[in-house]
């Protein structure tokens, strides 16, 4: 059969048989082996920076929709450090569109999820020269996944082929863990427990620059907005690094000066009146939100790096951050993930639409058109889907 052709080596051929022959039936043979050409909203960026039902970007009210407790994943032994989506670039359109969501733990382990069905899909190992202590964190590009981590033997970054789920090559460079990958255009930063960041090609995975000089203390979580690579180390700060000149532009601090635990970027509108009273333009730089441990959430402009508007958000520490255009999804040590409308001209105006209590502290959290997908220290992982939006 046409499909035939192509080995779906994480699926398995029974599986994505019965999947492309049911609407091969009702779409015929000549689309069966079409690449797709559907893309997955990640992240905010320039292309979705566009005019959507709601006065903001992103999803809209009716395909984000309220978060709704679909099915909880269950299999690691430790606590799931890392998630990241990935959609197949080789799978066709007559296959429905499938998405996986990978997921990396303190177990070592690293694990595929078909995120429709919430069926297990297979587990990534190293060569056993090369136990892996810790997962945490995780870069999907294309097929390929990149893994940062704790290794007990070799380095603590590592390229594999999600199609095959076959581990390529480690990354050589970093001394200690890494704790945060973010992509950049082509190449992709790591931030680590060794006070520096790498960039690294995508395609020759060799270490093209190292920022160090200035970070003082281990990097935590990273984020890339506007030409400018923000992360917050160890010491609680949030500095900023213009990636052309590769030299620290402001350091993020206000009055308060709570400790940094999460970081996320979203977009949001600027200009005109709003949904009703005009067109509504959005701003191509986006908006940066921190999450910080006395349970607030600050929002800054990433062309001043000003502080812009500071909202009370929980009331313990904000350990999660995850966007979707302009709505930010925030998780805490209270237990609860809270849903932020922030497409409001005035960030201070921002708007909880939704509140979902878990049964255990937030560890990491992923958000995508799909829904959102949630690790607690319970070591389970819970994904949430998209359904009608009503007000918390």
């Amino acid at each position: 059969t046409l499909f035939g052709r192509v080995r779906f080596a994480l699926l398995g051929d029974e599986y994505i048989s019965r999947r492309v022959r049911t609407d091969a039936s009702e779409h015929g043979w000549t689309d069966v082996l079409h690449a797709a050409d559907w893309a997955l909203s990640l992240s905010p960026s320039e292309r979705h920076a566009a005019a959507l039902p709601r006065g903001g970007s992103g999803p809209s009210l009716e395909e984000w929709g309220a978060l709704d407790p679909r099915s909880e994943l269950k299999g690691h032994a430790g606590a799931v450090e890392a998630l990241a989506y990935w959609a197949p670039q080789w799978v066709n359109e007559a296959a429905g569109n499938l998405l996986f969501l990978v997921s990396g733990s303190r177990d070592g382990s690293i694990r595929l999820w078909d995120a429709a069905t919430s069926e297990w899909r297979g587990t990534l190992e190293l060569p056993r020269q090369m136990a892996l202590g810790s997962v945490y964190s995780l870069l999907v590009v294309g097929d390929k996944l990149f893994s940062g981590g704790q290794n007990k033997s070799g380095g603590p970054l590592h390229a594999w082929c999600l199609a095959t789920q076959c581990h390529e090559e480690p990354l050589v460079g970093h001394t200690d863990a890494v704790m945060s990958l973010q992509q950049c255009g082509e190449s992709f930063l790591s931030g680590s427990w060794d006070r520096s960041i790498r960039e690294w090609s995508t395609a020759g995975r060799n270490c093209v620059r190292v920022f160090s000089e200035g970070v003082a203390a281990p990097v935590l979580n990273m984020m890339v907005c506007n030409k400018s690579v923000v992360f917050s180390s160890t010491s609680g700060c949030a500095q900023v690094w213009n990636l052309d000149g590769g030299a620290e532009t402001a350091l993020l601090r206000d009055e308060a000066e709570s400790p940094v635990l999460s970081i996320a970027v979203c977009s949001g509108p600027v200009g005109g009146e709003g949904a009703g009273g005009g067109l509504v333009r959005f701003v191509p730089h986006g908006r940066l939100v921190t999450g910080h441990k006395d349970g607030a959430l600050r929002v800054w402009d990433t062309l001043t790096w000003e502080l812009v508007a500071t909202i009370c958000a929980h009331g313990e520490a904000v350990c999660a951050l995850a966007s979707c255009g302009s709505w930010v999804v925030s998780g805490s040590s209270d237990c609860t993930l809270r849903v932020w409308d922030l497409s409001a001209r005035d960030p201070s105006g921002a708007r909880c639409v939704r509140v979902v209590k878990l049964r255990s502290e937030v560890v990491r959290l992923m958000a995508c058109r799909r829904g959102v997908a949630v690790t607690t220290k319970d070591r389970s992982i819970r994904t949430l889907s998209t359904v009608d939006f009503s007000p918390a």
